[in-house]
């Protein structure tokens, strides 16, 4: 009987705890719901914050970018925010086309002699949990860009020239119909038409060099081969391409192409390689110190205007042995240079540069192995578009070297390497110094008492203390 009166007591007290238990779930359960609502409604607000911030940083470096190339003044910026209008919701827009922002605003202030490019972006959020309380939440970000004065000294000209080599040259199918080629000294092929005969072009000077700034021009190379099907002494420009031009002006010598004192070609059919004096070590020193500082990475770089990186013009590769280089989507358009300098390791061997879209900017790729054991080779694939910048890689592998296919692509710059393989028909190479200041057509001025110009430095930047926008 005591037994009984105990067990019945352990009941009641298990049913007592129970209902303790219900009471208190039902009281934090309104609690639970709210911070769970709050949890999901805080995390979309953030995620939208982000996605409109990325939208309004490449907004305002095109936006910034297209004010200096068009000249515009700070009260008038309609170019600007046009090229701005495109990365947010336009041509190449960060969001979705049918998502409702309010009208972004775009604004321009000259401050401490830089101009300053602003874009104001806004969107109301709806709460889902939260919705009782407020069925939106307004979210808004800025992004500010400097444009300053384009006064880079740091641009000397290093090159002059599209290819400089030292071992060989070698260019594949730069040649249609050889045999027409090879007889051309034949009465029957002299008539025939030059723009059926010429398939890869070479707008630039193709020099040779001992790669130690030797001014003798006794040095040789090794091979140069204009093409491997045609007995060829002489590589062709686009000009020998054109409606008329005949075999046999592609062979007369009064139709040699002439250079202007910076290696820009003017006019003419053809050219030889010529010697350089030009030291391996001059651009390479230089790109060890404009480097320096910047905080080094170790990992293959995907080109495209949301990756962070290039959100700065400095890139800086360190101890890797293969690496890539792959442009995923076109950089906004402009001559403005990203420099990639390359450390290479101890036992180095490719680089690969591959495009999956035009680079839009230009790439200024420094690959440094001298004090490497083994060198590195550079393989590059066009794959039918267009590169700007310049492929420097003068401790190359002798057997490969720089290996380029053109194929039905377009390559403006410079190479440097030791060997250098032109592969592919219907290519264009046309020698351009992305890094020269006078080099340029962009003119002065903003309107406002500041000289920018196409190549003024851009870059993305909080709003400098005193800079009232209102």
């Amino acid at each position: 009987m005591v037994l009984g009166k105990k067990g019945a007591a352990m009941r009641g007290h298990r049913r007592g705890q129970q209902g303790a238990i219900l009471v208190l779930t039902a009281f934090l359960l309104p609690f639970i719901i709210a911070f769970t609502g709050l949890a999901v409604d805080l995390g979309n607000l953030y995620v939208q914050h982000q996605r409109l911030q990325n939208a309004a940083d490449a907004a305002v470096l095109a936006g910034a970018k297209a004010y200096a190339e068009n000249n515009e003044k700070v009260d008038s910026h309609p170019k600007a925010d046009a090229r701005a209008k495109e990365y947010i919701i336009g041509q190449y827009h960060n969001l979705a086309t049918d998502e409702e922002i309010d009208t972004p605003q775009y604004k321009a202030k000259e401050y401490n002699k830089k101009i300053y490019y602003r874009v104001d972006l806004s969107k109301k959020v709806p709460l889902y949990f939260l919705s009782f309380i407020k069925k939106k939440q307004p979210v808004d970000v800025i992004s500010i860009a400097s444009i300053e004065e384009n006064k880079q000294d740091d641009s000397p000209g290093f090159f002059n020239n599209l290819f400089i080599f030292s071992n060989s040259f070698n260019c594949t199918n730069s040649i249609e119909h050889p045999d027409i080629i090879n007889g051309k000294d034949s009465p029957q092929n002299q008539g025939h038409p030059a723009s059926d005969l010429v398939s890869t072009v070479f707008d630039g000077r193709i020099s040779y060099t001992d790669g130690t700034g030797s001014p003798s021009a006794s040095w040789t190379p090794g091979t140069i081969r204009y093409s491997d099907q045609a007995n060829l002494d002489r590589y062709f420009t686009s000009a020998a391409k054109e409606h008329g031009k005949t075999l046999k002006d592609m062979f007369d010598d009064s139709q040699n192409a002439k250079f202007s004192s910076d290696g820009t070609f003017q006019f003419g059919l053809w050219g030889k390689a010529e010697f350089t004096p030009y030291n391996y070590e001059t651009f390479l020193n230089y790109m060890r110190t404009f480097m320096k500082d910047v905080p080094t990475i170790s990992q293959d770089i995907t080109v495209n205007p949301n990756n962070p990186l290039f959100k700065s013009n400095k890139i800086s590769v360190n101890n890797v042995g293969n690496f890539s280089i792959k442009v995923d989507q076109s950089l906004p358009e402009s001559d403005d240079p990203i420099y990639i300098y390359v450390k290479m390791n101890q036992y180095p061997d490719i680089v690969k540069i591959e495009l999956g879209a035009d680079t839009g900017r230009p790439l200024i790729i420094c690959v440094d192995a001298q004090a490497s054991v083994g060198k590195p080779k550079v393989h590059v694939e066009l794959n039918g578009h267009t590169f700007k910048g310049v492929i420097y890689n003068p401790y190359a592998n002798l057997w490969e070297g720089t290996h380029i296919n053109c194929n039905n692509s377009k390559f403006i710059g410079t190479v440097v390497c030791p060997k250098i393989e032109v592969q592919g028909g219907n290519g264009q190479f046309i020698y351009k110094d992305f890094m020269k200041n006078n080099n340029t057509d962009g003119g002065s001025g903003s309107g406002s008492g500041t000289g920018v110009s196409k190549d003024s430095p851009i870059r993305l930047v909080s709003s400098p203390e005193g800079l009232k926008w209102n």
